[in-house]
């Protein structure tokens, strides 16, 4: 997962259970979403409990071309043939891929 900035003015206790009741909410709908658009409409609205999701993204990486495609995404500034199908080699989704951890990123290092 890649993110950008917790919400502020949560102390620790507040975000461990916000944390706990989007996952929860997220586990319960993996249960229920009828198709995976739909489940990750879920996955985005409940990570905005937590996170910045205004532009989120799905990317899902074939192993046998090198190459992610993104069947779910909201953005609000790229064009969507930004999310055709395409190498990414060096990105910050790439870099989650490839090391399997979670990555904070604020805008200066984004940008």
């Amino acid at each position: 997962m890649i993110g950008r900035g917790v919400q502020a003015g949560k102390n620790q206790l507040e975000l461990t259970e916000a944390l706990q009741a989007v996952l929860l909410q997220i586990s319960q709908a993996v249960g229920t979403a009828d198709s995976l658009n739909e489940l990750m409409a879920i996955v985005h609205l409940q990570l905005t409990e937590l996170i910045d999701t205004t532009n989120f993204f799905l990317a899902l990486y074939d192993d046998a071309t090198g190459t992610y495609s993104f069947p779910y995404h909201v953005d609000e500034r790229d064009e969507v043939s930004i999310f055709e199908s395409q190498r990414l080699d060096r990105s910050l989704t790439d870099y989650v891929r490839r090391t399997g951890k979670a990555l904070l990123v604020d805008e200066e290092v984004s940008a």
